[in-house]
């Protein structure tokens, strides 16, 4: 939160203001790409992002005593779990483009990342009871989204991984801009996850680094977005094959056999 470390806080000030500003270009950027519909979750997650940060920074700067900052206390803990939620609805919206040619498995996915967020949540409610260091930051409610958050990183991280795990065995050609926007996501998520690992880690000594380095990432996941988006990307598409190692094209097309058949199956399983 702002205020947090006066030493920071003109840069930390300057970045968070960066932030909201590369939300509403990359927004307008959707816009003039004529890709709203295609990223509604996206979208949405901008647009929310820059009305929620335009009323705290109003409450903010305009607080002159102790229940104005408390005004911003309350508005900032009751948007930040709709930023987490915003955040796994977009993950699964990449997951599904980026298997919208598998409707079966891009089902079967969906039922499978709901019930493990619904089951992380449970997860992380328990983990913030049973925690002992809790006392890290000076206010108690500031001490819970710290953890809360800690803990959305660590699964956000997790569902990238796996997703990524996946695209990569089977060599999936995925379109350019859904690349973008996965890797500029999912690589701001692990350096969160990173981040908060370890400020667990070092104590309170690390909480200035980690705030603005928090900071930083955003605005280049954003700025990333913002650069590389295009409307032949739409068209154009990619697949990780240097990681991986090179495959025999035996392989290739029984691993591609494999995942046809798969998704036909669950196609007639889970009919929509």
């Amino acid at each position: 939160m702002l205020g947090a470390g006066r030493g920071w806080l003109p840069v930390r000030d300057l970045l968070w203001h960066l932030g909201t500003v590369l939300d509403a270009l990359l927004a307008a950027r959707l816009v003039q790409l004529g890709l709203v519909r295609r990223y509604p979750v996206l979208c949405t997650r901008l647009c929310f992002d820059v009305a929620r940060n335009s009323v705290l920074a109003y409450f903010f700067y305009s607080a002159k005593n102790l229940s104005g900052f408390q005004r911003y206390g309350v508005v900032y803990a009751i948007t930040q779990p709709v930023i987490w939620a915003l955040y796994f609805l977009l993950v699964l919206e990449l997951y599904s483009l980026m298997l919208e040619d598998f409707p079966g498995i891009r089902r079967m996915g969906r039922v499978v990342m709901l019930t493990a967020v619904a089951a992380s949540t449970v997860g992380c409610c328990l983990f913030i009871v049973l925690d002992e260091q809790v006392g890290f930051d000076r206010y108690p409610l500031l001490s819970y989204l710290v953890l809360q958050q800690r803990s959305v990183y660590l699964c956000l991280s997790a569902l990238v991984l796996l997703l990524l795990t996946f695209v990569a065995h089977y060599r999936l050609h995925i379109r350019h801009n859904i690349w973008v926007l996965f890797l500029c996501f999912g690589s701001c998520f692990l350096v969160n996850a990173l981040l908060f690992a370890l400020r667990r880690y070092y104590g309170d000594a690390f909480r200035p680094s980690r705030d603005l380095v928090s900071s930083l990432c955003y605005p280049v996941a954003l700025l990333g977005a913002v650069l590389f988006l295009s409307k032949a990307g739409e068209t154009e598409s990619h697949q990780i094959s240097v990681l991986w190692g090179s495959r025999s094209r035996a392989v290739e097309a029984a691993l591609s056999l494999q995942l046809q058949s798969f998704n036909q199956v669950l196609v007639k399983v889970l009919k929509p």
